[in-house]
């Protein structure tokens, strides 16, 4: 049997979704339990909770957390990309430097993981939490809508308002791939 958990967050709508074997078991979204429209910079901690407890398990029969968002490569191409944005626009503007580390600091895979294991070791006996792999923004999006879809192989297509460093991705989708 293979448990993962698939979560985004911090940033709008956060949620988590939990696959047994590759079917979705729950799914829930962070503000039907925090009550906050979007529930913008919240990591989905009751959604996850809430996603064990559907199913009646409890962490430490998770196998991975996937996060929805490559954070590793996020902090250093990202970083050059604003940096290329700002030389490319003779931007000097503070806001826009201060929301660069805002960004950075809030995607950073350390601060994840350290936001994670303190708000869910105590969900688990041994209180550590699962192992966190980072995956493209827009891949995710692409393998939720291609694996739901009951295709065998399709074009798939995501618009988004934000990714790592793009917001469109169209790829062709196999159930080999």
């Amino acid at each position: 049997i293979l448990i993962i958990i698939g979560i985004f967050g911090p940033g709008p709508n956060p949620s988590a979704a939990l696959l047994i074997n590759g079917q979705i078991i729950a799914w829930a979204e962070e503000e039907r339990f925090n009550r906050i429209k979007t529930a913008p910079n919240s990591l989905p901690v009751k959604s996850i909770k809430w996603c064990l407890d559907y199913a009646d398990i409890n962490l430490d029969s998770v196998d991975k957390i996937a996060y929805g968002w490559d954070c590793p490569n996020y902090i250093t191409e990202t970083k050059e990309f604003f940096k290329f944005q700002r030389e490319k626009f003779q931007d000097k503007s503070l806001y826009n430097s201060l929301q660069e580390d805002l960004l950075l600091n809030l995607y950073h895979p350390d601060r994840i993981q350290y936001q994670l294991q303190l708000s869910l070791g105590k969900l688990s006996i041994s209180h550590n939490i699962p192992e966190v792999v980072f995956y493209k923004h827009h891949d995710c999006h692409v393998a939720s809508a291609f694996y739901s879809s009951g295709f065998d192989e399709a074009n798939v297509l995501s618009l988004d308002g934000s990714g790592e460093e793009v917001s469109t991705l169209l790829c062709y989708a196999n159930n080999d791939k």
